[in-house]
């Protein structure tokens, strides 16, 4: 019988070990693929709604100094799962490692972290959209893109706003 290993593996292969997580385990492309294929409300909407999706969202509503910052405000849960505030609230352990996460990450990718105040604006936005579209009401399946076109979409806008990211945009906090 295979063992299942006791370190987190990713898409490219990485072994992450989450009492230790250091900026060499991340990589966009785990970013990309694990943001793109975790679902967005629990999996409990109406439709299918990716973590990737939601940042591609974020990102759209902000003005081009701060879209690469909103494109990964999330990328820790690529690595931990999206957790429903409700239940997040209740998991302080959880909230600290994800804090360490994305601390980590900021530091990889050169981003203020906590993210400015104005991506927490458009990620309040995108929230309340995503909620009428999909928990409430049932979008055109034809309008749903399938995980790899996210994930796909995810890598190119973030080679596209890499290139508008400056370091410590202004609004940090």
């Amino acid at each position: 019988m295979m063992q299942v290993p006791s370190l987190f593996q990713t898409y490219t292969g990485r072994l992450i070990d989450f009492r230790e997580i250091r900026t060499e385990d991340i990589d966009i492309l785990d970013i990309a693929h694990g943001l793109a294929h975790i679902t967005r409300f629990g999996g409990q909407a109406r439709n299918h709604i990716t973590v990737g999706e939601h940042s591609l969202t974020v990102a759209s509503l902000v003005p081009p100094p701060f879209k690469f910052t909103a494109l990964l405000h999330d990328a820790a849960e690529a690595y931990l799962g999206d957790i429903p505030k409700p239940l997040k609230n209740l998991l302080p352990d959880y909230q600290r490692i994800e804090k360490q996460l994305m601390g980590i990450i900021a530091d990889k990718f050169g981003f203020p972290y906590p993210v400015p105040w104005i991506i927490k604006e458009a990620d309040r936005q995108a929230i309340q959209q995503e909620w009428a579209e999909n928990v409430l009401n049932s979008r055109p399946k034809n309008s749903i893109p399938d995980d790899l076109t996210v994930r796909d979409e995810f890598l190119a806008r973030f080679r596209e706003y890499e290139l508008l990211h400056v370091k410590d945009a202004p609004g940090g906090q």
